[in-house]
């Protein structure tokens, strides 16, 4: 018991020299001061949250003297938490509350757990001499989320149900579903890992639902070995019915292009996506119309007259009824005496996901679709031309069709199709403005039109226009209006010419007009100082927008070293026949290719030496680059321009091209310094360009200079050491003399003064340091030495000296080779 009693006595040496033994020590000790360590089995934790690992210990007698306590927490083999006298070892994530330490509680908190966490811990409580550690499992919980996605069914059919279980841990779940609170069978499971090591579970069931009674209930029921209670999600389930999809074709009057459309039609609920796919691509453009089942048509222009057409065109039906799309595909013809079986190719097909048992209702629907309908009115413009469109469906005898257009003045224009029921050849009406062309089908006894009104708006009539389209059939008629407008619109310049550089040090320029109307433009380039030569066009890319007016690009390229001159400009001239004329111009002050200067490089002014100054030069076109040095002397205000001389060194550097076409330049000045002349000089570095309206400058500020020229150690009398050291820079130095004291090595020499320094003529300084040597007892040997330290010296400087028996100096050189001190008589500076 005398060793615990010594420690907690306070008897053993606790200065910074027991560090790390300490711990060891406090580890080794067992034979006495009782120790009782407390920890549960294991501790469950949720993600994204805090959990508390507990660990309390209790001591035979208290109160915890925190002297004899250390603390370990591991994580499996490795350590997250230390805690003793030297040591607080929380971290960001791991925590011991030090104030519960004292009251025996070394209790760890995890902050947002992860499920990277869970695993063995260990916590081990070291109170000296006694040793105890326990360990404590951590099992991590995420709780999932359970989602049914609920889309409408269908009567009859077996139903896709799909129930989505994310986020949860660990990965042993069961998932049942339930139809009126009995158990389905038959899911199938589709398990992910996600990155953060939680785990995600689709679950998927078929399930047909007859004629019943109300609205089944669904249930998608989770269970989970940490859950007090399962999780579910619930679903009242919706009925609804598929769409009937077909496309239809119809050329515009001109012959040149073809329009599609793809119907969709009496489905329910209304939502439905539908896509057209050209060559297996996917393009956007749409129209809709509604009935009393939702029904959906969208249209979509091929130009017959280019370069490559697609092959053919595909519409794509998504409804949340179905569980895969349905996919309706038409081989595009491009034949010019294409017949009526081009034009009206009616190829819908019911995809069979209704089934006999339901025939009522799938009477009730095909009476629905053979109903007499007329869908909206679609706009189509290419160049200055539009074309308006019209489709009939489902008439039990011919069609006819007037198109009435209403005018800026109220004016109206009527034009009717007078092609009798029984023709099927396209009624064609051409008028002095108009075009009605009229396109008609029959298909199981029923009747369908595509009509299309084309002309050529004029600002003067058709700046606001209304356009109707009324289909007679057995004497009901339907009529549909769409309201629009035309308006010849001015050039925006979408901004200013914008530069980039070419790939044989050319420079391509380019101009964007936005929303202008009509199409015809002419955009002519020049360049020139004064006088303007014509640049040839390279590119114009035009577009158009949804509101039917144009976008165009145009681009050229200009020689790189016309711009090494500052007042070359490039300049874009457009002409629209119907609002005028305008110009950009850009000049080479205009681009992002401005030289960047980085910070001057300057090494350690050293008297005597040369210094290199260098500053980099980046991101500049044309190589036109203009370096000049200047200097600044102390005590002047004034600059002035270097020139290659005994002094000034300027090596030739070479510009070099970067991948992004602009160069870089290393600036570079080698200078000869000198204390007396350079001492809080400063250097400029200035750069010109023709990017540049204003030089760019980069300076060192007042520079420093180091040096020291020599350590000179001289006999001034017969016991008087002298040691001189000149011409060193800056002022501030340390000379200490030390000698023996007695037997012994130089670790017994001591500080004997300190140097005198006095200022030269050139700017430097001289400092002189005297040492007495007078030998106490005759006939002995006396060592001495000088050391000087300065900072313009890369280590410190030793000069040794020995008194021989025989009374002579005698200076020890590197080489421990003794070279006679003979004595001079010398005036002190």
């Amino acid at each position: 018991m005398k060793l615990c009693g010594d420690l907690r006595g306070g008897h053993i040496n606790k200065g910074p020299a027991m560090g790390r033994a300490m711990t060891l020590l406090l580890l080794l000790l067992h034979t006495c001061c009782a120790l009782e360590i407390t920890v549960p089995s294991s501790q469950l934790g949720i993600v994204q949250t805090d959990v508390l690992l507990p660990c309390t210990f209790k001591v035979e007698k208290p109160p915890v003297n925190l002297q004899y306590l250390a603390i370990f927490w591991h994580f499996g083999d490795k350590e997250i938490v230390r805690y003793d006298s030297k040591t607080k070892g929380s971290t960001s994530r791991f925590v011991i509350d030090e104030q519960a330490v004292k009251r025996g509680d070394v209790s760890l908190t995890i902050y947002n757990v992860t499920v990277s966490d869970e695993g063995s811990y260990k916590c081990t409580v070291v109170y000296t001499p006694d040793t105890q550690e326990k360990k404590i499992r951590l099992n991590i919980l995420a709780v999932p989320e359970v989602k049914i996605q609920k889309n409408a069914v269908q009567r009859g059919v077996a139903s896709f149900l799909q129930c989505s279980i994310t986020n949860f841990y660990p990965k042993d779940i069961k998932v049942i579903w339930l139809k009126n609170g009995k158990i389905l069978s038959e899911s199938a499971q589709d398990d992910e890992t996600n990155a953060d090591m939680t785990f995600t579970r689709n679950s998927s069931v078929y399930v047909t639902f007859l004629e019943e009674p109300g609205k089944p209930n669904i249930a998608c029921k989770v269970e989970h070995k940490y859950l007090q209670e399962p999780i579910e999600d619930f679903y009242s389930v919706r009925y609804g019915a598929p769409p009937t999809v077909n496309i239809k074709v119809s050329r515009t009057p001109d012959g040149n292009d073809q329009i599609y459309m793809c119907e969709a039609m009496n489905y329910s609920p209304e939502k439905v996506t539908m896509r057209w796919l050209l060559d297996g691509k996917r393009i956007d453009s749409s129209k809709q119309s509604n009935n009393e089942y939702f029904n959906k048509e969208i249209y979509h222009q091929i130009q017959l007259i280019g370069n490559n057409p697609p092959s053919q065109i595909s519409c794509e039906v998504q409804h949340e009824t179905l569980r895969d799309p349905i996919m309706i595909t038409e081989e595009v013809r491009l034949e010019s005496d294409c017949k009526r079986s081009c034009h009206f190719g009616i190829i819908g097909v019911l995809v069979g996901l209704l089934v006999t048992s339901l025939l009522g209702l799938w009477i009730f629907m095909k009476k629905d679709s053979q109903r007499f309908q007329v869908g909206h009115i679609h706009r189509v413009q290419t160049e200055g031309k539009v074309t308006f469109y019209c489709m009939a469906s489902n008439c039990p005898n011919g069609v006819r069709v007037t198109w009435t257009i209403k005018e800026n003045d109220g004016e109206k224009v009527v034009i009717s199709d007078i092609k009798q029921e029984t023709d099927e050849e396209a009624a064609l009406i051409v008028s002095k403005e108009f075009t009605v062309k009229t396109e008609r089908s029959q298909e199981d006894k029923l009747h369908h039109a595509i009509s299309a009104l084309s002309f050529t708006p004029v600002v003067s009539k058709h700046k606001m226009i209304e356009v109707s389209c009324r289909f007679l059939c057995n004497k009901q008629s339907r009529e549909k209006s769409l309201k629009c407008s035309f308006t010849f619109k001015k050039p925006e310049l979408s901004g200013p010419v914008q530069m980039s550089l070419g790939d044989n040090g050319d420079v391509l320029c380019s101009v964007s007009l936005e929303k202008f109307y009509p199409k015809d433009i002419k955009i002519k380039w020049s360049h020139g100082l004064g006088h303007f030569q014509d640049v040839e066009t390279l590119q114009e890319t035009f577009t158009k927008n949804n509101d039917f007016t144009f976008n165009v690009r145009s681009i050229c390229r200009v020689p790189g070293d016309l711009l090494k001159d500052q007042g070359c400009r490039v300049r874009a001239t457009w002409s629209h026949d119907e609002t005028g004329t305008g110009q950009q111009e850009v000049s080479i002050t205009d681009s992002d290719w401005c030289p960047v200067m980085g910070e001057i490089e300057k090494p350690d002014f050293i008297d005597g030496k040369e210094a290199k100054l260098v500053c980099q030069i980046s991101g500049f076109f044309p190589n036109d680059l203009d370096v000049k040095w200047l200097r600044r002397d102390a005590e002047s205000q004034e600059f002035h321009i270097l020139s290659a001389n005994d002094k000034y060194k300027f090596p030739e550097m070479e510009a070099t091209q970067q991948e992004d076409k602009t160069f870089n330049y290393t600036a570079c000045l080698i200078a000869s310094v000198s204390a007396a002349t350079d001492y809080r000089a400063e250097f400029i570095c200035r750069v010109r360009h023709p990017s540049l309206k204003t030089p760019l400058e980069k300076s060192t500020k007042e520079l420093g200079v180091k040096g020291i020229q020599a350590v000179n150690v001289t006999l001034l009398k017969k016991d008087v050491i002298r040691a001189e050291v000149s011409h060193f820079f800056p002022e501030q130095i340390k000379i200490t003399w030390i000698r023996t004291k007695g037997k012994g090595a130089y670790e017994e020499y001591k500080n004997i003064e300190n140097p005198k320094t006095q200022k030269n003529s050139d700017g430097s300084y001289t400092a002189v340091s005297e040492l007495s040597v007078k030998a106490s007892t005759p006939q002995k040997k006396k060592y001495c030495k000088v050391i000087v330290e300065h900072e313009a010296s890369n280590s410190v400087i030793e000069k040794k000296v020995v008194r021989e028996k025989n009374g002579e100096f005698y200076l020890i050189d590197n080489e421990n080779k003794k070279i006679l001190l003979e004595q001079k008589q010398q005036n002190r500076k």
